[in-house]
């Protein structure tokens, strides 16, 4: 299996279910209280995507990754130690991003969700009968599945990416508060998902208006299907890249950076876009007629409130407006065999990279990054090291068939911005 390599780990794009179920009662979210008002959770944030607890008919604590770009929750994952039962289980098929056929999966309604103070009650979720996305392995830690539209729609949505946290509001309470550093936007919900357009300046200063999907649950900053928009013009530099996987398939594609890219008056530069090949992306450029996606690696410099209810989205910058954009230059791609235990193995090493010049292979257990033994730290933490500029060098440590084997690392940023 591969993992994502855009940004940080996951760019994950599940985008559509092929199949509806008309006659299934809508669910909804509300507060176990009438006169409350908002709650506040805090999230884990590995790998630029929001991690939360979730309890699905009175189950154990579940961890679910909030994802506005999919409709009905997802199961993704689960284990004999997990303890949930499900209601009116059907087997359907699932279609998304890839170039792969329709995944199976089970279908099931009339569920209880919990997480905190709040309660959904006659909830749909799928189950997939096969772990594509391997999320556990691929954070570090039991990940179950995504949750987006059901819980969205029913709230006002403050995510604070500097606290970490989380904060659902009732709408018929909440009160915008006006501030000269925030900007808004109209968004229009298209089958369950929320899109807003935006100007985008390409890289010659000719400029075009795209239809983004704010997508919570994708840990790249943007991606743009030039198929959709003759005016979309890829970088002059640009790298092949394996982009992710969808419900479908893997992704492939190019990535390249764009000068600048304005939200509002609120500008970042050097801005990695990632551009997918025409098969994986074709299907669903024709149903919502998108020109690409927003993911966290940008969302994450701002304070942002989604409000379907009210239509609009809010972005406010915090201290990470002005990061670096940056990507895994070295091609090594780590999992981690056991979720949970600090135990980092390389599963694919992108051709022609740094890795594979310096003779590392898939299978490989790192074991140290210079002098730093990698079982101290998080999966998140480690691949900040292979974050980085042209002409840094590392000294690599492997376990291979029981022997230890030092080598070279020197990464070589073929994307480069100076």
């Amino acid at each position: 299996m591969k993992r994502i390599i855009l940004i940080t780990v996951i760019f994950k794009l599940i985008v559509f279910q092929q199949i509806l179920f008309s006659q299934t009662v809508i669910g909804k979210f509300t507060f176990k209280t009438a006169d409350q008002s908002k709650m506040t959770i805090p999230f884990k944030f590995i790998s630029n995507l929001i991690i939360i607890p979730l309890q699905i008919n009175n189950s154990d604590s579940l961890n679910f990754i909030l994802d506005s770009g999919v409709r009905s929750a997802i199961i993704s994952e689960l284990t004999a130690s997990d303890s949930i039962q499900l209601n009116y289980v059907q087997q359907v098929k699932l279609n998304g991003l890839g170039k792969g056929e329709p995944l199976d999966a089970y279908y099931s309604s009339g569920n209880i969700f919990r997480m905190k103070d709040i309660v959904g009650t006659n909830q749909n979720v799928y189950v997939l009968l096969e772990n594509i996305f391997s999320l556990s392995s691929r954070l570090g830690m039991r990940v179950h599945g995504l949750i987006g539209y059901d819980l969205f729609k029913n709230f006002v949505v403050e995510i604070n990416y500097t606290e970490l946290t989380l904060t659902l509001y009732q709408p018929a309470k909440y009160k915008y508060k006006n501030r000269k550093n925030r900007v808004t936007f109209p968004i229009e919900i298209i089958e369950q998902k929320p899109y807003f357009q935006t100007e985008v300046t390409n890289n010659d200063g000719t400029t075009f208006l795209a239809k983004l999907l704010i997508d919570t649950g994708g840990s790249m900053g943007m991606w743009l299907a030039p198929l959709s928009n003759k005016k979309i013009l890829m970088p002059e530099q640009t790298i092949d890249m394996f982009l992710g996987i969808g419900l479908n398939g893997d992704i492939s594609g190019k990535l390249g950076r764009m000068k600048k890219f304005n939200i509002g008056k609120f500008q970042m530069t050097n801005l990695l876009v990632s551009f997918p090949d025409s098969q994986s992306v074709n299907n669903v450029i024709k149903l919502d007629k998108r020109n690409g996606s927003l993911g966290s690696e940008i969302l994450r410099r701002f304070k942002v409130i989604i409000d379907y209810p009210g239509n609009k989205i809010t972005f406010e910058p915090n201290s990470h407006l002005k990061d670096r954009f940056t990507y895994n230059v070295s091609g090594i791609e780590f999992t981690t065999p056991l979720p949970g235990l600090p135990i980092y193995e390389i599963y694919d090493i992108r051709k022609g990279s740094p890795a594979e010049i310096a003779g590392l292979r898939k299978g490989d257990q790192l074991n140290k990054i210079n002098s730093l033994k990698v079982f101290n730290y998080s999966i998140d933490e480690i691949m900040l090291y292979f974050h980085g500029q042209k002409g840094k060098n590392l000294t690599i440590s492997v376990m291979r068939d029981g022997q230890m084997i030092k080598t070279k690392l020197y990464l070589d940023d073929k994307l480069n911005v100076n």
